[in-house]
């Protein structure tokens, strides 16, 4: 909100995506910034961080996994029809 343009022009856009540098930002600038645009009626579609250290994060994580279905009831009918 530091820009004196981005209330005005937010409020002809449909929506907009807020942006927050992460560890830069105060929580309290934030909060001053999302109710300064809620009382402007401007609509808040998303919010994105930038300048996140992947590296050194604990908000990522990497699990993979997979799995094996066997619906027995399918079987019953093949086996019925079957017989």
């Amino acid at each position: 909100m530091a820009v004196s343009d981005a209330l005005y022009i937010s409020r002809l856009a449909d929506g907009v995506l807020f942006i927050v540098a992460q560890n830069e930002t105060k929580r309290t600038v934030i909060n001053e910034a999302i109710q300064t645009l809620k009382q402007n009626k401007v609509n808040i579609i998303g919010i994105a961080f930038t300048q996140v250290d992947v590296k050194n994060s604990d908000l990522l994580s990497y699990t993979y996994g997979y799995g094996y279905g066997y619906n027995s009831s399918l079987q019953d009918d093949l086996d019925k029809e079957k017989s």
